[in-house]
C-alpha cells in the first residue's frame, strides 16, 4: 500500500487476516509537503488495540516504525489517530511479513518487540530483501571506527534470527581494545541482538566464532534508567580489538492487550453485514480505550466486552440480526430507526440487559412475555411501534420495569379490549376498518391537490407532480410514494405533499394535518366522486372555505397551488386517480 492518504481523526487503516503468526508490521510516512501546508503532523500509531508508537512526520525525511509481535487473534489491524487539532494523520506505506517462529524467540509472545535501530557496520549501502528474507532494513554504518571487509569466501550464516549473509561481508573495530557500539537514550526494557564473524583466516584456532562461522549474542530485557553506553572491550589475554557485524536494538513493550472478545467482535460483524451504514467502523471495536467505536462501549477487562450498543437514528432498517453471542451487553438502543418484523427471541437469552429502546421503529406483532422475565431488564421502550395484541401480564404487572408502550393503537389496554379479529372494531356488527394514528416517524401523505388545469410551467411534464417535503419541508424518503397510491391518467395536476401523521389508508374518518392541528382532509372512499364528502365545518380555523385553502405557497407539510415553490417534486405518472386517496387543500 503506497502513497499519500490523507486520513479521519481516527481511522483504521487496514485489516489483514494472517493464522496466528509472528508477524512484522512496518509502517512508513513520507510527508513531502503533500498537503502544502508546511506543517508536518504528529499523531498515534496502534495495533491491534496497542499504542505503537508516536508518530512525527518530517519536512525532509523518510520515516518509519517496525514492530514484531505474535498475533493473537486470525486478524491483525493497524490504525491511525489524531491527537492534536489540524493535524491530520496520513500514511505512505503499510506493509505485513509473517516470521518463522524461532526468530527472536527470547521475547515471550505476551510483549512485542519494537524497533529502535539496525545496523550493518561497514556496509556500503542498506541491505534489505532478497538478501533477507524477512525485508529487515540493515542500515549501512560507517565512519564511527574502523571497519573491515571479510576474506572468506563461503560463511554460514545459520542462526536463530536467520540474519542475512551480507550483513557479514563488513565488521566494524578498532585500534584500541574498546569501542562503544550503540547508546541507549530512553528508560526501556532492551532486547539487542548482536552477529558476529570472525572476517581473517588466522592461524590460531582459539578465536570465536571460529573463521567462516557466525555468533549471536543478546541482552533480554536489559533494563536502563538513564543514558546508557553499550561498548565491546577485548579481553586482557587477546592480542585483537573486538569486532562486530551487526546489531537490532528493541523496545519490549508492555504486555498486549487480548483484544475484544471474539464472541463480540463476531456479532459486530454481523451487524455490519445487515445494516451497511455501519461498515465505516473496522479494527478492534474497544482498543484503544480512548479510540473505541463512537456506537458501543466496552468494560475494562482484560479482555473487553462490549457491554452497550447505541445505534440509535442510524437509520436502520430491515430485521435485527441474532446477537446474543453478546453475552455481557447491558444496555441496547435502537430507537428512531426503521426496523421491522417482530421482537426477536434471541433477546430473551441476554441475562445481563438492563435496558432495551425500541421505540420509533416499524416493529409488528405481538410483544413476547419473556421480556417481562428477564432478570436484570429495569428500562424497555417500545411507544411508537405497531405491536397489536395484549399486553403480557409479565410485563403489565412487573413492578421494577420502567414501560413505555404510547404510540401503539393496535393494543390492547384498559378500557379498550381487544378486537375480535385483527383490524376490526370490537363492538357488534361494526364493519368498519380499524382506526390507527401511524408513528410520528414514518413518512406517510398528509394530502393532495387536484386542480383542473396545468400550469404552464409545467406543461412538458407527465401526468402529475409531487414532492418529497416532510416535516418542515425536509425530505423524508418517500420519493416512490406515487407508485404505491395507484395511477393517474387523468389530465390533472396532482401534487403530494409528505408529512405525518396521517390516515392514509382510513376511509372512514377525517384526517388531521399535523402543521396546525386542524382537520384538512376530504376523502374518497372508492372512485366515485359523488361520495367525495364535503370538508367538516368543525376543527377548522385556518380557512372559511374551499376556496381559500391553496394560500400556503411554502408547501411545508401543507399543499399548495404554486407547483415552483414545493421542495423535492417528481414526476409521478398513474391511471387510477382517486381511489383509497384522501383528497384536500392547503389553507
Amino acid at each position: 500500500m503506497a502513497g499519500h492518504f490523507k486520513l479521519l481523526p481516527v481511522v483504521v487503516l487496514l485489516a489483514l487476516f494472517t493464522f496466528s503468526v509472528s508477524g512484522q508490521f512496518r509502517a512508513s510516512f513520507n510527508y513531502e509537503n503533500y498537503d502544502r501546508l508546511s506543517k508536518p503532523p504528529t499523531f498515534d500509531l496502534h495495533f491491534d488495540g496497542n499504542l505503537w508508537a508516536k508518530v512525527q512526520t518530517s519536512m525532509s525525511r523518510f520515516i518509519y516504525y517496525e514492530v514484531t509481535y505474535v498475533t493473537k487473534g486470525d486478524a491483525a489491524s493497524v490504525c491511525v489517530a489524531q491527537t492534536k487539532a489540524n493535524q491530520f494523520p496520513f500514511i505512505s506505506a503499510l506493509e505485513f511479513r509473517s516470521v518463522d517462529s524461532e526468530v527472536y524467540k527470547e521475547v515471550d509472545e505476551n510483549h512485542a518487540l519494537f524497533l529502535i535501530a539496525r545496523f550493518a557496520y561497514g556496509a556500503s549501502h542498506t541491505i534489505r530483501y532478497l538478501s533477507d528474507r524477512y525485508d529487515r532494513i540493515w542500515v549501512s554504518a560507517q565512519g564511527v571506527t574502523d571497519t573491515v571487509t571479510i576474506e572468506v569466501v563461503v560463511i554460514d550464516p545459520t542462526t536463530p534470527d536467520n540474519p542475512p549473509l551480507e550483513i557479514f561481508q563488513n565488521a566494524m573495530t578498532s585500534t584500541t581494545n574498546s569501542f562503544i557500539v550503540t547508546t541507549l537514550f530512553h528508560s526501556y526494557s532492551y532486547y539487542i541482538n548482536m552477529y558476529y564473524s570472525e572476517v581473517s583466516n588466522l592461524d590460531s584456532n582459539s578465536f570465536s566464532p571460529p573463521y567462516g562461522t557466525v555468533r549471536e549474542r543478546y541482552l533480554y530485557n536489559y533494563m536502563v534508567d538513564s543514558l546508557t553506553n553499550i561498548s565491546l572491550t577485548a579481553d586482557v589475554d587477546s592480542d585483537l580489538p573486538p569486532l562486530i557485524n551487526a546489531i537490532e536494538v528493541f523496545n519490549i513493550g508492555d504486555v498486549l492487550t487480548d483484544g475484544t472478545h471474539g464472541d463480540d467482535v463476531a456479532a459486530l460483524t454481523l451487524l455490519q453485514n445487515t445494516f451497511d451504514v455501519l461498515g465505516g467502523w473496522s479494527g478492534d471495536p474497544c482498543l484503544p480505550a480512548l479510540y473505541s467505536w463512537d456506537w458501543l462501549n466496552c468494560s475494562n477487562d482484560a479482555m473487553a466486552r462490549v457491554i452497550s450498543l447505541y445505534l440509535d437514528s442510524f437509520n436502520l432498517s430491515g430485521s435485527l440480526p441474532d446477537i446474543s453471542s453478546m453475552y455481557a451487553l447491558e444496555i441496547i438502543d435502537l430507537h428512531a430507526n426503521r426496523l421491522t418484523g417482530t421482537i426477536p427471541s434471541f433477546l430473551g437469552t441476554m441475562p445481563k440487559l438492563q435496558q432495551f429502546d425500541l421505540h420509533a421503529n416499524r416493529l409488528t406483532g405481538t410483544i413476547p412475555s419473556f421480556l417481562g422475565t428477564m432478570p436484570k431488564l429495569q428500562q424497555l421502550n417500545l411507544a411508537n411501534n405497531q405491536f397489536s395484541g395484549p399486553i403480557p401480564t409479565s410485563l403489565s404487572q412487573n413492578k421494577n420495569l420502567k414501560l413505555s408502550l404510547d404510540g401503539n393503537p393496535l393494543l390492547c389496554t384498559t378500557g379498550k379490549p381487544c378486537s375480535s379479529s385483527p383490524g376490526t372494531d370490537s363492538s357488534p356488527g361494526s364493519t368498519s376498518v380499524a382506526k390507527s394514528k401511524k408513528s410520528s416517524t414514518l413518512p406517510v401523505v398528509l394530502g393532495i391537490t387536484i386542480r383542473p388545469s396545468r400550469p404552464s410551467s409545467l406543461s412538458g411534464l407527465p401526468r402529475g407532480i409531487y414532492t418529497g417535503a416532510g416535516t418542515n419541508g425536509n425530505s423524508n424518503g418517500l420519493q416512490n410514494f406515487g407508485e404505491q397510491v395507484g395511477n393517474a391518467t387523468t389530465d390533472t395536476v396532482v401534487q403530494q405533499t409528505f408529512g405525518s401523521p396521517s390516515p392514509l389508508l382510513d376511509n372512514s374518518v377525517y384526517g388531521t394535518c399535523n402543521h396546525c392541528g386542524n382537520g384538512h382532509i376530504l376523502q374518497c372512499p372508492n372512485c366515485d366522486p359523488s361520495n367525495i364528502r364535503a370538508r367538516p365545518t368543525s376543527n377548522v380555523s385556518c380557512a372559511s372555505s374551499i376556496e381559500a385553502w391553496n394560500a400556503d405557497i411554502g408547501a411545508n407539510n401543507h399543499v399548495t397551488s404554486n407547483l415552483t415553490s414545493t421542495y423535492n417534486s417528481k414526476a409521478y405518472i398513474g391511471n387510477d386517480a382517486l381511489h383509497h386517496l384522501h383528497v384536500g387543500n392547503g389553507f
